[in-house]
């Protein structure tokens, strides 16, 4: 398990309620496998606590909607949709569609062409099974945290560089946006590592 926010290993649990301390647990405090999160609990309390940067991850993904009710992300999304590109070769968009009965992937190309001799490369589309569904988003939530990661990864220095944007869209009409330019989260790599096979379907790199 990595760091959303620093990509470190070196996590601890962290233990609510009033602890029953015993010569493991203070042993456990003392190597940092473990961190006291105080007698208040909500149910959606962050379950890790980095040793690295101090940052609390491994909440259950959720919303508050509109009644002020806590909505479970992953069983309420409609959507998702992830672009990236660059002034100089085009734009590369995967887009998850999501209803009651079934889910389907479109992958597209947009802007500078393609080096390939087939009317196909740059575009996908197809069903996506309930297996698979279930595996992505337990990958994207419950591995990755995707839903605590920043809103913003900007590197202003940088002109005519990359950008790219997650798009999260709810059935009750919220969605949770992460972009960038030329900056990334500490676990942008993983998570390209679970998107591009549907790129590599589609003849795409990324």
């Amino acid at each position: 398990m990595k760091c959303p926010f620093c990509g470190n290993t070196n996590i601890a649990r962290i233990m609510y309620g009033l602890p029953a301390f015993s010569d493991n647990l203070v042993q456990e405090l003392k190597e940092g496998k473990k961190v006291l999160g105080g007698c208040c609990i909500s149910g959606i309390d962050p379950v890790y606590h980095c040793n690295e940067c101090n940052n609390k991850f491994g909440s259950p993904a959720h919303v508050i909607d509109s009644n002020g009710k806590h909505l479970n992300i992953i069983g309420n999304i409609s959507s998702i949709e992830f672009n990236i590109g660059g002034y100089f070769y085009g734009n590369d968009c995967v887009f998850f569609d999501v209803n009651e009965f079934d889910i389907f992937v479109t992958v597209n190309h947009t802007g500078r062409p393609l080096e390939s001799d087939s009317d196909e490369a740059g575009h996908l589309e197809r069903r996506v099974t309930f297996e698979e569904w279930d595996k992505l988003t337990d990958k994207l939530f419950n591995k990755l945290f995707i839903h605590e990661w920043n809103e913003n990864y900007d590197d202003l220095s940088v002109c005519d560089g990359e950008q790219w944007e997650i798009t999260i869209t709810l059935t009750c009409g919220d969605t949770l946006k992460i972009s960038g330019s030329s900056a990334y989260p500490a676990l942008w790599s993983e998570f390209k590592r679970i998107i591009r096979p549907y790129f590599k379907e589609a003849g795409l790199k990324l």
